[in-house]
């Protein structure tokens, strides 16, 4: 994990370098030390604290708690947070519900593996970083050693959140599809991009990629965020979002991408088919300056006989 923090005299004090931009204007400080639990258990070579439960496992290290929990047998949420913060708000996309799902799990020297039916899970005990495999233990996609990035910060009207960034490997023969509609390029995939998710006049901003590889990934936070899809380093995809509560995403294994696109509905619900009454023709355009041109071309329509006006 990686932690800027200002000192009390206003010198700042770089305790890492990050590969993210830092908005102007921010204020950070330093996170809390490790809180640690009774029924958790105290791996001394490495540092950190592993506790298990129903539905997943967390560890506990250099001040930042990592957590991955079973949702179907190809669905694993993953949140990385510092220690002692407690979420305060529920998702905003997620509709669904963690499914009994068999799976187990083994610690090693220096991991913590998780396996279902689809895939395992690799949870460094140095620092939380996490790896997706097939059961043949093949990488489908891994976090960076020290890719996660956290920070308290101040941005606009929210007084205490926290800006968090996560860099996953990118293979050189990937291509990346998903988060929207960003018409600037002339491809759908964004490999060499940088993506800004905000909602703006013609973008729309949706935190999920499918990768040519069969899987998908959800980033389940709706502040602005950035993703760079190997622009910055063409090894990583690199999210950032300016706010929230540390990171946290859904990873689809699929292989195939249909399957990975079905468990993204079923985390995030259905679409809905319109109504009857909306289908047919549509008509837009970018104003109506006046009255009058809303009425006339109601009143071509009625003149050419269609049914719409």
């Amino acid at each position: 994990m990686q932690i800027r923090s200002i000192a009390s005299n206003g010198l700042t004090a770089l305790l890492t370098i990050s590969c993210f931009l830092i908005p102007p204007g921010t204020s950070r400080k330093v996170f809390a030390g490790p809180i640690l639990e009774s029924n958790t258990v105290s791996d001394k070579s490495t540092d950190s604290v592993l506790k298990k439960d129903a539905l997943g496992v967390s560890l506990r290290s250099n001040g930042m708690e990592t957590r991955a929990e079973i949702w179907r047998d190809g669905v694993i949420r993953v949140t990385h947070r510092p220690v002692g913060l407690t979420p305060r708000i529920s998702s905003l996309a997620v509709v669904a519900k963690p499914e009994k799902t068999p799976w187990t799990m083994k610690a090693t020297s220096d991991a913590v593996l998780v396996t279902t039916r689809r895939v395992k899970v690799r949870i460094g005990k140095s620092d939380g970083s996490v790896g997706f495999f097939n059961l043949e233990s093949h990488p489908i996609l891994q976090e960076y050693e020290d890719g996660t990035w956290l920070s308290n910060v101040t941005v606009g009207s929210a007084k205490e959140t926290v800006e968090s960034g996560q860099k996953f490997r990118l293979q050189g023969d990937e291509s990346i599809y998903g988060l929207g509609q960003h018409p600037n390029g002339t491809s759908l995939d964004y490999t060499g991009s940088n993506i800004r998710l905000l909602q703006e006049n013609t973008k729309v901003g949706i935190p999920m990629v499918l990768s040519s590889k069969g899987y998908a990934l959800f980033w389940d936070n709706p502040a602005v965020t950035n993703v760079d899809v190997g622009k910055i380093d063409p090894h990583a995809i690199q999210w950032r979002s300016e706010a929230g509560e540390g990171v946290e995403y859904y990873f689809f294994a699929g292989p195939e991408p249909d399957q990975a696109i079905a468990e993204y509905r079923w985390l995030t619900g259905s679409a809905p088919m319109f109504p009857l009454w909306a289908w047919g023709y549509w008509q837009s355009r970018e104003r109506y300056k006046r009255q009058a041109e809303i009425l006339d071309i109601a009143g071509e329509y009625r003149k050419r006989g269609s049914t719409s006006a």
